[in-house]
């Protein structure tokens, strides 16, 4: 992870705020992401607020739903960390893929776009996108 992220977003925490708000560098990785979810829950938070990509969101999403602990995502856009009985505590603020991308081949015919090209990754999340892309093209 980037070590600066967490320093700047401590200084945005006001002293005389009613939450109190303990800031962990996740990184990217999973393991990275259940270290900072087990040090969440021993602090005794509330609340987890992150991770910001899919796949550590999964697993920690599926973590939260064992303990019954909140958690609220603000990037993780995999179709798999829908609202289930598996994440009943997890939310996200942002679209998934597959709502993204459905509204693509429409957007495109209403500019009068007839090819498109798509760059991705190979892994998973992408690869989804692409088929249900497809499939409305």
């Amino acid at each position: 992870g980037d070590s600066a992220v967490v320093p700047n977003l401590a200084r945005l925490v006001r002293t005389n705020t009613s939450i109190s708000l303990t800031l962990f560098d996740g990184e990217t990785t999973e393991a990275a992401a259940v270290r900072m979810y087990r040090a969440s829950r021993a602090i005794e938070a509330h609340i987890l607020l992150g991770p910001g990509t899919s796949a550590p969101a999964q697993l920690l999403g599926a973590l939260s739903n064992v303990d019954n602990f909140p958690m609220i995502s603000h990037g993780a856009v995999s179709v798999q960390s829908e609202f289930t009985p598996e994440y009943q505590f997890f939310a996200r603020t942002v679209f998934s893929n597959t709502v993204v991308t459905r509204a693509f081949p429409s957007l495109l015919l209403a500019f009068g776009w007839r090819a498109c090209s798509v760059l991705y990754l190979n892994d998973p999340y992408i690869s989804l996108s692409v088929s249900d892309f497809i499939k409305e093209a």
